[in-house]
């Protein structure tokens, strides 16, 4: 029998906006490079503002468009370094399900709509590492409201990407999973955790 995953196609996107610390970029980007080269995924860098009025982490909402014809789309933020051995989460996820490295409680950041209220789930999903595919490609849809009505609904305007994605989540009701399912994955990624603002 053929493994069907052999004939997936996968994309690791990674956004590099406005000039976006080139001494970290230089450290991480090949990195990430050479994980989506090991994993057998494009990588494909976000650095055309689409979103301008929006703070730059939403312009992760461009892998709604960018990514609908993968498989499997994998953010990756540009301040992470990634290991050599690490897993290619594509291969140890079920399908149907949205895999994230880092969760929080929803209603310690953002305002609780209908559709968090409904989902009863609270969860907020870190952005700095976030796998979909196919069927859950929607958490990627950019919100359906200006950007003067989005900054009210988060504690930090800046983690805008996080309640977007944490609301597609609780709206379309999909399965999630953490993928650091031992200790050893954190160690794998490292977050270098550049402060933003």
């Amino acid at each position: 029998m053929v493994d069907q995953k052999v004939f997936m196609k996968k994309a690791v996107f990674t956004v590099i906006v406005d000039n976006y610390r080139p001494d970290i970029c230089a450290q991480t980007i090949p990195t990430i490079k050479a994980y989506a080269d090991k994993i057998g995924a494009d990588h494909i860098i976000i650095s055309e503002r689409k979103f301008p009025e929006w703070p730059a982490t939403y312009e992760k909402m461009q892998i709604f468009e960018l990514g609908k014809d993968y498989d499997h789309c994998l953010l990756i933020d540009a301040d992470m370094v990634v290991a050599e051995n690490a897993p290619d989460f594509t291969h140890g996820i079920l399908p149907g399900f949205v895999g994230v490295l880092e969760a929080f409680n929803a209603d310690t950041l953002f305002e609780k709509d209908e559709y968090f209220v409904k989902d009863g789930r609270n969860i907020g999903l870190a952005s700095n590492l976030v796998l979909t595919d196919k069927e859950t490609h929607r958490l990627w849809e950019p919100l359906e409201m200006t950007w003067e009505e989005a900054r009210k609904k988060t504690e930090r305007e800046f983690i805008i990407d996080e309640y977007c994605l944490s609301r597609n989540l609780a709206k379309y009701g999909f399965k999630f999973t953490g993928l650091n399912y031992n200790d050893d994955v954190m160690k794998l990624f490292s977050h270098l955790g550049v402060t933003t603002t």
